[in-house]
């Protein structure tokens, strides 16, 4: 029987110097560099996606809707040093290039942390602990949770309200004196 061949130009390679090559291959490399972005993005938030988990988990250990500048502080600090145990391992051990990096992790934190970039969430107040707490744990929705800046220095401890959206310059700084001084 003669009739059309139905597969006519689904099997057909283009020339490689055809308009149609280019255009495949612009196509497969746009979709390269997307999926390259997504995992630099995906790479790049995995600390404050761990830092928030961290702050998440703290939170639902205790019943309470808000929570004070120096329990905030505590939770900070136990965040800073969560790598003692393995520092110490790694101090008798050869593995050194690890420690190098551990030191150098705890030593930046520490140092934001007394400098006042320290972003964290806001459990200051209700609606911070309800929203961290609703909080299903993924990076797609983090930005739901409010942040804001902590700061230790001496004695005091300050927290600056961070503005989610990019159109906003405007913020607003408190300072809260505690009693206790703050180890290094």
């Amino acid at each position: 029987m003669k009739g059309k061949d139905t597969n006519k130009g689904k099997d057909k390679i283009p020339h490689p110097k055809s308009r149609q090559a280019k255009r495949d291959f612009r196509k497969e490399l746009k979709k390269t560099k997307k999926v390259q972005a997504k995992k630099d993005f995906i790479k790049e938030k995995q600390p404050e996606l761990a830092k928030l988990q961290y702050f998440k988990a703290e939170v639902e250990l205790f019943a309470k809707d808000e929570f004070s500048i120096e329990e905030i502080r505590k939770m900070i600090l136990r965040w800073i040093s969560r790598f003692d145990g393995e520092l110490r391992e790694l101090d008798k051990g050869p593995r050194k290039n690890k420690e190098i990096i551990l030191k150098s992790l705890v030593h930046n934190e520490l140092k934001q942390f007394e400098d006042g970039i320290f972003v964290g969430p806001d459990i200051t107040n209700a609606l911070g602990v309800k929203a961290l707490r609703e909080w299903s744990g993924e990076l797609k929705t983090m930005h739901h949770v409010p942040t804001i800046s902590y700061q230790s220095q001496g004695g005091e401890m300050t927290r600056q309200l961070l503005n989610n959206s990019s159109n906003s310059s405007n913020s607003n700084t408190q300072t809260i004196t505690t009693t206790t001084t703050t180890t290094t």
